[in-house]
């Protein structure tokens, strides 16, 4: 299986960027979504505008490069994660055969204000999607009612338009397992981390500790 890591970011913070670089995603394939470009880092240049609202824009402008370019069509997998949270490697690298293509991976949320009943996938916790799948559905748009960043409700939106449906489990030798529940859920963000004797092997914890703590 061959995934590319989406990296949700902008100019402003490319010291995240380069702890993500220089730790977890050191050996991984890599895009930042980001807005004015830095020359330091594999970037994408999806707004011009570099305020936190822009996420929006920039989440838009990807999937429907995804969908209308060949530019990603050799990957089973896009990951998409912020800048200020830690992949799992381990984990993640074990639930990956089990995943399905037909499937949208993400912890479902819901709750925005102006549309309370539509669920969305959490940005901060991470979501899963093959490019087949994106190229299936409609282009993604902003909703009219959406403001502030919420980049992903955007993406909630759009799911809801294409009939699908946000999975936070995953069968593995017969078993359902709740990512969010058990552990099994691959996104961790520093302080949950630094805080958790279980969380990450000591490997791991040491390298976050080392690279971005300190930094």
């Amino acid at each position: 299986m061959k995934f590319k890591i989406i990296l949700k970011t902008t100019h402003k913070n490319y010291n995240r960027v380069e702890n993500c670089v220089n730790t977890w995603l050191k050996d991984l394939e890599y895009v930042c979504i980001t807005d004015k470009l830095t020359g330091k880092f594999n970037e994408l240049s999806c707004s011009e505008n570099d305020t936190y609202e822009s996420n929006e824009e920039k989440t838009v402008t990807f999937f429907n490069i995804v969908k209308n370019t060949t530019m990603f069509d050799s990957y089973d997998w896009l990951f998409f994660i912020d800048d200020d949270a830690y992949l799992n490697v381990n984990y993640f690298y074990y639930i990956l055969p089990y995943l399905e293509k037909n499937k949208f991976y993400g912890l479902k949320m819901a709750g925005y204000p102006k549309k309370p009943n539509i669920y969305f996938p959490s940005g901060g916790s991470g979501y899963i999607i093959s490019p087949a799948m994106i190229k299936t559905f409609s282009s993604m748009h902003k909703p009219e009612y959406t403001s502030g960043g919420a980049e992903d409700f955007v993406v909630g939106n759009w799911l809801k338009e294409n009939n699908q449906d946000i999975n936070q489990t995953i069968f593995i030798d017969g078993k359902e397992h709740f990512f969010k529940l058990n552990g099994w859920w691959p996104f961790h963000r520093e302080k949950t981390i630094l805080e958790s004797k279980t969380a990450l092997p000591n490997d791991y914890k040491e390298i976050i500790i080392n690279d971005i703590v300190d930094k």
